[in-house]
């Protein structure tokens, strides 16, 4: 399900795998990620309905982020149906940002205006902050000249909204990516040992939640091993025993 990391070299770019691998952890827990994001999301989207990601689609709208080396695949634009039982949908267009960048409010008001322009649906805009604390968390672009004015406001989500403590004790699964999100961040700056104890917190916290069935829940651990990389074999023996033994050797 998730793409398997390799590991580091000199030439390898950290920043571009981590997020290739949160997209598709996105895509993966979909359901769950509007869940998190928006509090009336069982009300206002037909969860029950499959989603259909247009990451063609996106490509096609911005050839040119292409060309000059832009992010295009941490993006992610969905089309889900809405509950109200009428073939009416709206276009959710996910970013997923881990650094600052000066125009990022004016890229994500192209993004609505080409999506809307080539569409003609209702789009809703969700960018995914996965940087540090420091990060800058704007969520509106502006522009006036001579009595023309507009005004775009999408919504923001900065992983350091909720602490540790209230994304362990949410009931929602998408919580535990969130959370390895920013143990992300400690990467190359704890000892190895130190991260291993943050990916089993996560990693027991997820099993027993019992939220999902054998089998997704192997496919979070090799996200959570992928994400959270640690090279010492020795510290990843003791990972996977410690795996066995909270599953009851299952």
């Amino acid at each position: 399900c998730f793409p398997k990391r390799t590991p580091m070299t000199e030439n390898t770019t950290p920043r571009k795998k981590d997020d290739t691998l949160l997209k598709a952890a996105f895509e993966d827990l979909f359901p769950y990620l509007l869940r998190f994001c928006f509090a009336d999301a069982d009300k206002i989207f037909n969860l029950q309905k499959e989603h259909v990601f247009l990451d063609k689609e996106l490509a096609e709208l911005f050839p040119e982020l292409a060309k000059q080396g832009g992010n295009r695949f941490v993006d992610l634009l969905a089309k889900i149906f809405l509950i109200n039982g009428k073939e009416e949908w709206i276009l959710v267009h996910i970013e997923i940002q881990g650094r600052n960048t000066k125009d990022f409010p004016h890229r994500m008001f192209r993004y609505w205006y080409r999506i809307y322009d080539r569409y003609e649906a209702d789009v809703t805009a969700l960018v995914i902050f996965t940087g540090n604390q420091n990060l800058q968390t704007t969520n509106t672009f502006h522009k006036s000249f001579m009595g023309t004015e507009i005004t775009y406001r999408y919504n923001a989500y900065h992983i350091f909204a909720h602490t540790e403590e209230e994304l362990l004790a949410m009931n929602n699964p998408f919580a535990f990516i969130v959370l390895a999100a920013q143990k992300a961040l400690l990467q190359g700056k704890v000892p190895e040992e130190e991260l291993v104890e943050h990916r089993l917190m996560i990693a027991k916290a997820l099993i027993q939640s019992k939220k999902f069935n054998h089998k997704k829940i192997q496919e979070l651990l090799l996200f959570l091993k992928s994400f959270l990389y640690i090279g010492n074999q020795e510290i990843n023996r003791k990972f996977d025993e410690s795996i066995y033994q909270l599953t009851g050797k299952k």
